[in-house]
C-alpha cells in the first residue's frame, strides 16, 4: 500500500492494527490518514535499513577430501549441532547455512561440544583448535567451528541483517541478527 493510493477506511484501520469493527466515528478521516501515513513511512524506513553485512576470512589451508578424518569429525559435530536446532542433517560442510547465532550460544551446544572434544583433541591437538582459550571465550563453540572449518580448507562466514526498531520515546535503534555459513 502506497501513501498516494486511495485506500478504504477499513483497509487503513487494518494496516495500523485496529480491528475492522472499530467504531469509525470515533476517529476522523484526517487523523486516520495521518496515523496510516506514519505507519507506512515507518515500514518503508525499516525496509530501507535491512542491509546485510558479511564478514569473510578465507582459509589458508587446502580443501581436505570428504573422506578424511578431519572432514568427518567436523561434519559429525555440525550434524549434532543441527540436530539440537531441529534441522536436518547435512552431507557436506557447505550445507551448514543460515544458522542463527543465538542457537549457537545455547548451553546445549557446549554439552554437544563436550561430547566431541576428546576425539577432536586426539585428532587435531590442543594447539590447532586453541583449546587454551576455551575458558576466555564467551562462545568457544563458534571459535571451534571456525578453526575446524579453516583446517578443512573452508571458510566460516557471517551475515548480519540489521533493522530499525522504534523505542518508547519514538527514536529508532538499530538491531540485528547474525547468521553463520560455511563456504568454500
Amino acid at each position: 500500500m502506497n501513501i498516494g493510493q486511495t485506500i478504504s477506511k477499513e483497509d487503513k484501520l487494518k494496516a495500523i492494527g485496529l480491528p475492522i469493527d472499530f467504531n469509525k466515528e470515533k476517529i476522523t478521516d484526517d487523523i486516520l490518514d495521518e496515523i496510516y501515513n506514519e505507519v507506512v513511512e515507518e515500514n518503508q524506513k525499516k525496509q530501507k535499513c535491512l542491509k546485510n553485512v558479511t564478514g569473510i576470512k578465507k582459509s589458508k589451508y587446502e580443501k581436505v577430501d570428504n573422506d578424511s578424518t578431519t572432514y568427518k569429525l567436523t561434519l559429525n559435530l555440525l550434524n549434532d549441532l543441527l540436530k539440537q536446532f531441529g534441522k536436518n542433517p547435512i552431507t557436506e560442510i557447505t550445507q551448514f547455512r543460515d544458522i542463527d547465532r543465538n542457537n549457537l550460544l545455547d548451553s546445549k551446544c557446549d554439552e554437544i561440544l563436550n561430547a566431541h572434544i576428546n576425539e577432536i583433541i586426539n585428532h587435531f591437538g590442543k594447539t590447532r583448535i586453541r583449546y587454551n582459550t576455551r575458558s576466555e571465550s564467551n562462545c568457544y563453540v563458534l571459535s571451534l567451528i571456525k578453526y575446524l572449518t579453516s583446517l578443512c580448507g573452508y571458510t566460516f562466514s557471517s551475515t548480519r541483517s540489521n533493522y530499525l526498531v522504534k523505542d518508547s520515546h519514538g527514536k529508532y535503534d538499530v538491531e540485528g541478527t547474525t547468521y553463520y555459513h560455511i563456504i568454500l
